[in-house]
């Protein structure tokens, strides 16, 4: 099959592009049927992919692109070629395309039209620096676990203000019943007044949700970094499914936005006296 073809974003349509309350993309069915079939069918050995983690409750895994490199000759030959079809400048090329207004406007020092974000280079996180590259991108081979106590594998939140992008195509088994593990797009309640605890987590006081992205095979949802690309994983029920996705993930060197003045400092300052932790389900 070719690069092309394998490309997440080659049937992408501009019309699945929301601005509210952050710009996301959504589309479903953004595979072509058969390669979809192909990356289920031949997903690897769970035990193998989560790195021997596959007994703990609901555990979040990635298998990362530089995984995929180096672990080459272990892994199926659709799974290798996919990944490193979209770990790739194609893969950002076509984000830009998208989501060009969003990107100029918000991050000019990046681009100020599509022609000048186009001549970002492009390479893989781990494998190449920004050194010789401006972007790093991260196809992972990704999932959660089985569930024996129900939680959410991570709460409401944004991402590090270096990553320009975010996003989870999901690869749902045939069969599976389970309730939970959805995406949600989420936005401030009360604007002026709240806060980020734990750096990046946000409670659900300050927070109303938008859209939940369901968890059903081939469902694509990509989104641009923002101080408020607020978004978690709804709790997951007891079953005995794992949650198979493919996580995205493009940085660049430079902290694209600065959140600590809506850090809550009096947690800040717990944390780093080590007076409070927190697990990761929490928020």
């Amino acid at each position: 099959m070719s690069n092309e073809k394998l490309l997440i974003w080659k049937d992408a349509d501009q019309k699945n592009m929301q601005t509210n309350p952050y710009p996301y993309f959504y589309q479903e069915d953004i595979l072509a049927p058969e390669l979809c079939k192909d990356l289920i069918s031949n997903y690897p050995e769970y035990s193998f992919i989560s790195k021997g983690m596959w007994k703990n409750n609901n555990f979040r895994y990635n298998f990362s692109s530089l995984d995929v490199l180096e672990k080459k000759d272990q892994l199926p030959k659709i799974w290798y070629d996919f990944v490193i079809a979209n770990a790739s400048q194609n893969f950002f090329n076509s984000f830009c395309r998208i989501f060009e207004k969003e990107i100029t406007m918000r991050y000019p020092e990046l681009g100020k039209n599509l022609n000048e974000l186009n001549k970002l280079k492009v390479g893989i996180r781990k494998v190449d620096s920004f050194k010789t590259h401006d972007v790093l991108i991260d196809i992972q081979i990704a999932g959660n676990t089985p569930v024996i106590k129900p939680t959410s594998v991570r709460g409401r939140h944004i991402d590090d203000p270096k990553k320009i992008l975010g996003g989870l195509l999901y690869l749902r088994l045939d069969g599976d019943d389970s309730k939970g593990g959805e995406f949600e797009v989420s936005a401030p309640s009360k604007p002026d007044t709240f806060k980020f605890y734990n750096d990046v987590y946000v409670e659900d006081k300050y927070a109303k949700t938008i859209k939940i992205v369901p968890y059903q095979k081939n469902n694509f949802v990509l989104f641009l970094n923002t101080p408020l690309s607020w978004h978690g994983v709804t709790q997951r029920q007891i079953t005995t499914f794992p949650r198979l996705f493919v996580n995205v993930i493009a940085e660049v060197e430079k902290p694209l936005f600065d959140i600590r003045s809506r850090r809550d400092n009096v947690d800040y300052l717990l944390r780093k006296l080590k007076m409070r932790k927190y697990s990761k389900y929490e928020f």
